[in-house]
């Protein structure tokens, strides 16, 4: 399958906006920038392909504008990225688009909102040993059925929440999202809508413990109605601060699932757990996640996830920052329908060192590898140097 071509000038161009634009936003509650990149290395399998052949140098061009404005009681931001990559062999060039607006409202000290708008266009699978987000919880499953596909998805969601304080011990939370997925080849078997809401109730036991329960409903609802799932996961739910460096969250319960298709309908259940940890420090970062979730993909319908992964940084000078992170993933169908389990492991080392406020310069070293019984892919390898600046008004600036 051929990707998109896309032309770097429009990431170019915003780049001089933001440069002319900056004395524009003077202005102590708005600020309007970017980080821009340039990178080149190699890479062994990019998209996780299968077959021979896999290898190719690319070099990426990379902006991410960000628009914040804030009130006494308002915080908007607007961030957005453009991407190009040239491959040098074996594939045609690519491009991602990604757009988000969030937007979080305090109307009081007991109230807050909060809504997130996002929009993600890519090649399903591209660039998979991205580290940056492995201890973050998910609405939706990784696909990992459709890697090596080199196909586009569309990814459109919409998700909220309410905060709302009871008492100086208790607090309660209402949430709701809704996810729309399509893709360009596999539109027939893989294009699905999601949609669920959740609440949660937690009370303050001491000064460094939490306890809760909540509970959430989704439904999952595919393009031929071939693993039509509804979920229903009640949970109960803690928070603790182990020390001045320690904290822990996490939830443990059970999901219900209703499988329906053309000819049958399955129930069966889960469990439904996920555990955070995090030590923070002033030269260190570590944070690291365990989950297991019913989540929706696309080529394999509605999977039983299972993921743990860590993400550690080093602060080694002043200027010099090192970066280790690592995740395994593995999917496997629900009861009813034996999609055959695929798991994935990525790992990353980055060494960044800041030659000036506005420019760093980083080496990166990554690997991934996908493993599917009687299907042998190429792990992929990854090496590259980049070197990236602030544009414009930006944090601690």
């Amino acid at each position: 399958m051929k990707s998109a071509g896309y032309s770097g000038r429009g990431i170019l161009a915003f780049a001089s906006i933001i440069v002319l634009s900056e004395d524009a936003f003077a202005d102590d509650n708005v600020t309007l920038g970017a980080d821009s990149s340039l990178s080149a290395g190699f890479a062994n399998n990019p998209f996780s392909q299968i077959g021979p052949d896999t290898s190719s140098g690319f070099a990426k061009i990379d902006a991410t504008p960000k628009l914040d404005i804030s009130t006494a009681k308002t915080v908007t931001e607007i961030t957005g990225l453009g991407e190009y990559t040239r491959y040098f062999q074996h594939y045609d060039d690519s491009y991602k688009l990604k757009g988000m607006l969030d937007f979080t409202d305090n109307p009081s000290t007991r109230v807050k909102f909060h809504v997130n708008l996002s929009y993600d266009n890519s090649i399903v699978g591209e660039n998979l040993a991205d580290t940056s987000s492995v201890t973050e919880l998910s609405t939706q499953g990784s696909d990992l059925a459709a890697y090596g596909s080199r196909d586009r998805r569309e990814i459109a969601q919409a998700k909220n929440d309410l905060s709302v304080i009871l008492s100086p011990y208790d607090s309660l939370t209402i949430n709701s999202y809704y996810v729309r997925t399509r893709y360009n080849e596999l539109a027939a078997l893989s294009d699905y809508d999601g949609y669920g809401a959740g609440a949660g109730y937690s009370r303050q036991v001491t000064a460094n413990l939490q306890l809760g329960i909540q509970g959430s409903a989704a439904r999952y609802n595919y393009n031929l109605a071939l693993q039509d799932t509804s979920v229903y996961t009640p949970q109960v739910s803690f928070a603790a601060k182990l020390n001045s460096y320690w904290k822990v969250d996490g939830a443990i319960g059970i999901s219900f699932i209703d499988v329906f298709s053309n000819a049958a309908h399955h129930d069966s259940n889960a469990l439904a757990a996920n555990i955070n940890i995090c030590r923070l420090t002033e030269r260190t970062d570590l944070c690291a996640l365990a989950r297991r979730a019913v989540l929706p993909t696309g080529a394999s319908g509605t999977q039983k996830q299972t993921n743990a992964g860590f993400k550690y940084s080093y602060k080694i000078t002043t200027r010099g920052t090192i970066t280790a992170t690592a995740e395994y993933v593995l999917d496997a169908g629900v009861q009813g329908f034996g999609t055959p389990n695929i798991s994935y492991f990525r790992s990353s080392v980055e060494y960044k060192r800041a030659m000036s406020q506005r420019i760093d310069v980083g080496i990166t070293g990554k690997y991934t590898g996908v493993y599917q019984a009687d299907i042998h892919r190429m792990p992929d390898y990854e090496a590259l140097v980049s070197i990236s600046a602030k544009l414009g008004k930006y944090d601690g600036e």
